[in-house]
């Protein structure tokens, strides 16, 4: 089929396309159907009216979809789908041990709004908040950096927690820890933080989006990439040890 300048044309070599039984198909769409279905027909039909809604840029067609495309497109992988319509409500609340917050999402039914998901998540404890930042100015007898020193090298301090692993479990709990007042050390068996991300294959990129990868007090950057290379996700766990002022 011929196309504009402007539009995509849907012109596909079918292949192996059956006659097949779909009373089945039919039962759960609650839907009546002939009892054998020529897909080749179907197919023919369906590229027939994709084109029209492509070219004629109908984008209120697709607005109920999920689209996902593997290079085709883009120069990447991308998966397109309209904004959510289900509500979503932001909560906090407190227990006896704990403040919380919460995330719950509604979907419309017949018989009224139902819980679609519901999420939440420890804020903090209670009688137990976070010691304040230091303000930074060096006061005392000692440079920020001597400091750094002593507290990196434990002078005359037992920590009151031992980590064990240097990973992205081990450094959040640290900074947790820490901003709770309490004292740790992390043992790492490896020679730096996080070589176990980086004495993986040259080319290991992480598999999902980084949106869920960031660390307590101290987000991600925005200009990111969205898969991250596994060494520089090594190097990230390292900056962040050192930002933080973790012992390790």
């Amino acid at each position: 089929m011929p196309a504009s300048s402007n539009s995509l044309a849907w012109d596909p070599i079918i292949t192996d396309c059956l006659d097949v039984s779909c009373g089945r198909s039919a039962d759960i769409l609650d839907i009546s159907t002939e009892d054998e279905t020529n897909t080749t027909v179907a197919a023919e039909q369906f590229f027939e009216e994709l084109e029209q809604i492509t070219q004629g840029r109908h984008s209120k067609t697709f607005s109920d979809l999920s689209f996902g495309q593997r290079l085709v497109f883009t120069w990447e992988y991308r998966s397109f789908n309209t904004p959510a319509r289900v509500p979503v409500l932001m909560f906090a609340f407190d227990t006896d041990l704990v403040g919380a917050s919460g995330a719950l999402n509604l979907v419309r039914t017949k018989s009224g709004y139902m819980i679609w998901s519901l999420h939440t998540a420890i804020e903090g404890l209670q009688g137990h908040p976070e010691v304040p930042a230091r303000d930074g100015h060096m006061t005392g007898d000692k440079s920020w950096y001597a400091q750094r020193l002593e507290d990196d090298n434990l002078e005359g301090v037992e920590p009151e927690v031992i980590v064990i692993g240097g990973g992205q479990c081990g450094l959040q709990i640290a900074a947790r820890l820490k901003a709770l007042g309490v004292t740790s050390l992390v043992v790492e068996r490896n020679q730096r933080i996080s070589d176990n991300w980086r004495n993986r294959y040259e080319y290991l990129s992480l598999h999902l989006p980084h949106w869920g990868d960031h660390f307590p007090y101290f987000p991600i950057p925005e200009h990111w990439p969205t898969y991250t290379p596994a060494a520089k996700m090594g190097d990230w766990h390292e900056w962040y040890a050192n930002a933080m002022e973790l012992t390790t």
